[in-house]
């Protein structure tokens, strides 16, 4: 069993299983955000990858050692991981919390889902050598993996950066495009997918590569959106001008 400050009076009232899920779920956000893997995270804390999936996945029986351990290198004080508790831990700043639908009745089922396709995208996606990338509905970057980082030239800040992992994009002219006006901003702002586009990254580096995107828009049951999912196709010259031929057909 956990124990902590909500373990105190009326323990008994109490629900045991959602208290753990409740620190679970933080855990696992705050890593999401602070772009670690479960492997890196328990790494970092010395601890057994086995007790990182264990508090991620709600179970409860995991001492207040192992959360202390996994706080410092999630950024947060132990009372946050316990309670969401908003006093970070030496002065750092509280952590930015998982960006939520548009206020409606169904709001926190959307939170649920967008939590659950972070979760599967880490799984399903972390190893391909396709660049994928999550954002929330407003295009905030929660989730991209490695190949992303690759195909960008650095790495992307989760939370921080919108709309598209590139440092900088350019159309095949060579003109700036804004990251607002960029294919991914397109889907989400009209809920609809993108498919034909054609746009150039531009690395710190000073590299470039052309790519096509397939930014898709995530819409619930009800028709609501609650985050977006891009995939980045490289190219080259000669496929390049196949498709823009294609295009101008």
């Amino acid at each position: 069993m956990i124990w902590g400050p909500a373990m105190a009076a009326g323990a008994h009232e109490l629900d045991a299983e959602g208290f753990a899920a409740a620190i679970g779920a933080r855990v696992r956000l705050r890593r999401i955000e602070r772009g670690l893997s479960q492997a890196a995270l328990a790494d970092a804390a010395g601890v057994a990858i086995q007790h990182v999936r264990n508090c991620e996945g709600g179970h409860p029986r995991i001492s207040c050692v192992t959360l202390a351990r996994l706080a410092a290198p999630l950024q947060v004080g132990a009372g946050w991981l316990l309670e969401g508790d908003p006093v970070p831990a030496r002065g750092r700043k509280p952590p930015r919390e998982m960006p939520r639908a548009p206020a409606s009745e169904g709001a926190a089922a959307d939170n649920a889902m967008l939590q659950a396709c972070l979760v599967m995208a880490e799984e399903a996606f972390s190893g391909l050598p396709l660049a994928i990338y999550l954002t929330s509905s407003d295009g905030v970057l929660l989730y991209c993996n490695q190949a992303a980082a690759l195909f960008a030239g650095r790495w992307p800040r989760i939370g921080q950066d919108r709309w598209c992992v590139s440092w900088r994009l350019y159309d095949l002219e060579g003109n700036r495009m804004a990251h607002e006006e960029c294919p991914m901003a397109i889907a989400l702002q009209t809920g609809r997918p993108v498919r034909g586009a054609i746009a150039v990254a531009a690395r710190p580096d000073g590299s470039r590569q052309s790519f096509v995107p397939f930014p898709t828009p995530l819409i619930d049951g009800r028709g609501e959106l609650f985050g977006g999912f891009n995939a980045l196709y490289p190219l080259k010259l000669r496929a390049e001008r196949a498709v823009a031929g294609q295009q101008a057909d």
